[in-house]
């Protein structure tokens, strides 16, 4: 019999019944007995529902599965977690950062976070005063840089980051080269989710205004730091060629690049997508020339 997950099996011992969805339940048993569960959380949207609860009873889940990992992770040396997965969960900054913050213990093993839409809509990091009109996020969407960086930052042999452009994004892109200091020849991947409405801020005459992009200098930095690390891009639902530009710059180390513009091929036809063709191989031929799969794109 293959030996139980001792995370999930807690999950199902000490969660409420309320907190799971009952659709998932049988499955989450399923992983109980699974060995591939043994080194890697996944806390999934589906399984828990936390957009259905008040603001109580969602405080109390997320300090019961803050200790869980704590006490899972500290008590059983069998235990070497590798990966967690809280894609999807809409956490506030707070809830996001102290889940992670409760990986500390497992900081030598950990070597891939996935991310992807674990904040809320609208989420990004807190930014300098000067820049913080530019900003556009509101007070209580924004995670506190520092504590990021100390949750995300003491995994010390992550190689995989998969995050939303926007939690990593600041206006001198110091966060991107304090963590490619402090991973090094470590870090391999950063996969980026891209959406147009955590950069650019529409006004009322159908133009916009930008809100934090990551500079071109930060990307070399953070390539002389980290000289192994290839971003993998996800751009979706941006059809429009002057944002997709804005997202990288030539000292960006893209590996690969998918696309999915959100077309109606019956009315427009993607013709400036020949732009963004042309910018990826001239910029990154060295990179993306050696797998013509490396370029994705999706109407």
């Amino acid at each position: 019999m293959a030996e139980t997950d001792p995370l999930v099996e807690e999950l199902l011992k000490q969660l409420p019944r309320i907190y799971l969805n009952r659709e998932m339940h049988f499955h989450c048993h399923r992983l109980v007995h699974s060995e591939k569960q043994k080194k890697y959380i996944s806390v999934w949207e589906q399984l828990i529902r936390l957009q259905t609860f008040d603001q109580i009873n969602r405080k109390n889940l997320i300090i019961h599965l803050e200790r869980i990992i704590c006490n899972i992770i500290r008590c059983s040396k069998q235990t070497r977690l590798r990966s967690i997965c809280l894609e999807g969960l809409s956490l506030t900054p707070d809830e996001g950062v102290r889940l992670l913050l409760a990986l500390h213990n497992s900081r030598k093993t950990i070597k891939h976070v996935y991310c992807w839409r674990a904040f809320e809509k609208m989420v990004g990091l807190t930014v300098d005063t000067v820049h913080h009109f530019k900003s556009g996020f509101y007070a209580n969407k924004r995670i506190k840089k520092n504590d990021w960086f100390r949750a995300i930052g003491c995994l010390e042999f992550l190689t995989t980051l998969s995050i939303n452009y926007a939690y990593i994004a600041t206006p001198t892109g110091d966060l991107l080269v304090r963590l490619a200091k402090k991973l090094r020849t470590n870090w391999h991947w950063l996969q980026l989710l891209c959406l147009e409405e955590e950069i650019l801020q529409r006004t009322e005459d159908g133009g916009y205004v930008e809100k934090v992009l990551i500079p071109d200098r930060a990307w070399k930095a953070a390539h002389f730091w980290a000289p192994v690390l290839k971003v993998q891009y996800a751009i979706i639902g941006v059809p429009e060629y002057d944002i997709h530009k804005k997202f990288f710059t030539k000292h960006t180390p893209i590996h690969t690049f998918a696309l999915s513009t959100s077309i109606d091929l019956r009315f427009r036809q993607p013709w400036y997508i020949d732009c963004t063709i042309k910018t990826l191989c001239t910029w990154y031929a060295d990179t993306l020339a050696l797998k013509r799969n490396n370029i994705q794109y999706i109407f």
